[in-house]
This record gives structure tokens, sequence and C-alpha cells, in this order.
């Protein structure tokens, strides 16, 4: 019998490890979807850092989500219950494993899972792709992060027809005038000076007055969007640290626009079909932009300097952080006027 056949019948169990982050989770979605539409009567779990868990609640191609506390688990003090949340892993039974993740921590957890088929991508990380027994082939880079996934329901003889992002609830009958604006990410070296972004707030308030501009980001980020609101003589809600991940969707489906660094809520917002203006130095847009590239929706800014993109979270260049510093507040304010006159 083959795989294919064999994950097809009932009570087939299929673990999918992707435990983040939230532009990746995003990303692997169209795969996670193939599968299920291949494979309807498979049982089909995600286990995700329980930070990222809400994101999937209601997710209309997963039965279940599995939190999986990485912080508290992750210390030595963890160890016991790592070990008994491995055992529990074991006994849920799963057939199929398929770490998305491919680092050696997301490798080692489908090996706990008892699964006897254990898929994971060729340049899986950390020497994940031992605990392997399926190896995805992909092709050579630049490839974007959503066609890297998709090589996996491709080797497998599946038809990747549309790329959807299935989240769970619906797109709204009308958009509000909000634009909403995200200045943090993880990487310094990704963040677009916050003068640009009091600058933005002021050319926004004055060429569109009656919108409602936003600020959004972690409760880490909320500092940071706190300084921002403090430099503009414009108004703006700050709403960083007070969203929760299926509150910030669905506050990405009214609104009319995202303008971002290259982060999480970028690849939130494209998902729901909102419209975006983002910001990229250190990082590829081939590799990590909105996707599918070059969408009339979304417009990618980049710094043309030659040493972009590095892929470095520090910048060693004097001056420093040019890939982000030669986007202009001009540029940003043009491109969204393209975008909120359509």
């Amino acid at each position: 019998m083959t795989a294919g056949a064999q994950a097809r019948k009932p009570g087939v169990k299929i673990l999918i490890v992707k435990p983040s982050s939230l532009g990746d989770i995003i990303h692997a979605l169209p795969t996670v979807r193939i599968l299920r539409r291949a494979y309807p009567q498979a049982h089909i779990a995600w286990l995700i850092n329980d930070n990222f868990a809400p994101l999937l609640d209601g997710c209309p191609v997963i039965d279940r989500v599995i939190p999986f506390a990485r912080r508290r688990l992750g210390r030595f003090s963890g160890i016991p219950e790592a070990l008994r949340f491995a055992r529990s892993l074991k006994a849920e039974g799963f057939d199929w494993a398929v770490d998305l993740q491919c680092l050696l921590r997301s490798a080692l957890i489908c090996w706990a899972s008892g699964a006897r088929r254990r898929t994971g991508l060729a340049d899986g990380r950390e020497g994940s792709t031992f605990f392997y027994n399926e190896v995805v082939k992909l092709p050579p880079p630049p490839t974007h992060a959503v066609d890297r996934y998709l090589m996996l329901p491709r080797q497998l003889g599946l038809e990747v027809d549309r790329i959807e992002v299935p989240l769970a609830g619906a797109p709204v009958a009308e958009r509000e005038k909000l634009i909403l604006i995200n200045p943090g990410a993880r990487w310094a070296t990704k963040r677009w000076p916050a003068d640009r972004f009091a600058a933005l707030l002021d050319a926004h308030a004055a060429r569109w007055p009656d919108y409602r501009l936003a600020l959004l980001g972690s409760g880490d980020e909320r500092p940071l969007a706190e300084s921002i609101a403090a430099g503009a003589k414009a108004k703006a809600d700050i709403l960083a640290g007070r969203t929760t991940l299926p509150e910030l969707t669905a506050l990405m489906r009214r609104a009319r626009l995202l303008i971002s660094n290259d982060t999480g809520p970028l690849h939130l917002a494209v998902a729901v079909g909102t419209p975006t203006v983002s910001m990229f130095g250190p990082t590829d847009p081939r590799r990590t932009g909105p996707y599918p590239p070059n969408c009339d929706s979304n417009i990618v800014l980049t710094g043309k300097v030659e040493c972009a993109p590095c892929f470095k979270s520090g910048c060693r260049h004097t001056p420093e952080l040019q890939c982000m510093t030669a986007i202009t507040v001009e540029q940003v304010v043009a491109a969204a006027g393209r975008l909120l006159s359509k």
C-alpha cells in the first residue's frame, strides 16, 4: 500500500510540527490545507508554541491544536515536564509526523511522537534531517517560504492549485477607514527608524484626516509604539500589547491598509487580504515577502544598497542600517496613496 493510500485510511493521525514564528506558521498553512483536502479522513493535529496557539483556534483544516510551552519546557528545570509531554505525545499514536520547523528540537519532537513516518525538509538545520525517514527535496534559493513548504505536497504528487490561508473568521462586508502601522520587528536591523514612523503618522493625518491611525505590536514593543506616538503631532491609538491574535486578525480584516516592517503581522494582513506597504532591509522579500510576489495589493520597499540582503540581526556598516534608512517617508506615503486610491 502506498503512503498516500495509507494516509487516506480513516483514523490515520498526522502531526504537524511548526511551533513558530507567526509569519512562518501563516506560510505553512496553505500546505496543511492541501494535506487536509487530499486526506479528508485523517486526524490532523498541529503542535505550536502556546503563545501562537490562539491563531489556529477554529482553523477549518485542523482537528486539534497542541500547545507547546517552549519557554517552560526548554529550561533545565522543565526537563521532567518535557519528558511527560513526550510520553503523552507518543500515547496519541500518530502515524505520520511532518516537521516544517526543521530544527533539532522539532525533529526530536517528531521522533518522540513515535510516528513511523517522519517527514522534514532537506535543508533542515542542527542535524534535524537525521531523525527523518522521508526528506522533501527543495529547489535552489531564493525560494519563497510558502513555495518551500508546498514542495511537500508536490513531492507526494498532490495537486497544488490555489493558495489559501485557512484562518477562522470571515471577511467583513466593508472595511473601515483605518490604517494600521506596525513599527516593531524581532531584529533591530529590520526596524525602520522610529522617527520615520512618527513623521509618517503626521503625513498620513495631513493627507487622509478622516482615517483612524493605530500602532500595533507585542507587549514588549509597547514602549516603542508609545515613543513614536509621543514624537508625532497626529493622534494614533496605541494597540501594542492590547490585542490577542484572534483580535488582531479581526482588526486586520477591518483595516484598509497595513504599513509594516518584515515581521509576523505583515503576513497576517496579507493572509486576510488587507493591502500592505512593507519595508525590507536585511531580509529578502523573494523569500519572506508578501505572497504571492508582485501582487498589486502589496507594495514592498527596499533600500537598494550592495550589502542587502545580509540576513543578519546586527549591522557592522557605517553609517548603520542604510538598507532601512534609504527608504524615505515620502516613498511610504506615495505607496500608501496608491493602495488607498484603489
